[in-house]
């Protein structure tokens, strides 16, 4: 299956996510108009969430995201 979101933040800024799943996320994308440091976290964000189950909590997942190291500008991991 695949699914998407979208959310404008705070300030306006648009986060979007793309999955493909079955069981589990197979493949996560994250696009949107914010900034990231390092620019190569954004594929460790990503990673963070595939191999995980989908019916994960929102804490599991927030947790998985916690663990990479990066500055998020403009959009929070609550807003992934």
């Amino acid at each position: 299956m695949e699914g998407n979101a979208s959310k404008k933040v705070k300030d306006g800024k648009l986060v979007r996510v793309e999955a493909v799943f079955d069981e589990v996320f197979d493949e996560v994308k994250i696009t949107g108009d914010f900034f990231l440091q390092p620019p190569n976290a954004l594929k460790r964000l990503e990673e963070s969430i595939e191999g995980m189950k989908v019916n994960s909590s929102r804490k599991e997942i927030l947790e998985n995201l916690g663990k990479v190291d990066a500055e998020l500008i403009g959009f929070s991991r609550e807003d992934v």
